[in-house]
């Protein structure tokens, strides 16, 4: 399987800009 590590790849961004997301969503809503 020669796509495991595109796809690695994007979850691994995926996973960075919904972390991205909450932790402004938590400042926002606690600042």
């Amino acid at each position: 399987m020669s796509g495991d590590r595109a796809v690695d790849g994007r979850l691994g961004a995926v996973l960075l800009w919904t972390l991205i997301w909450v932790l402004n969503a938590y400042v926002l809503l606690t600042g």
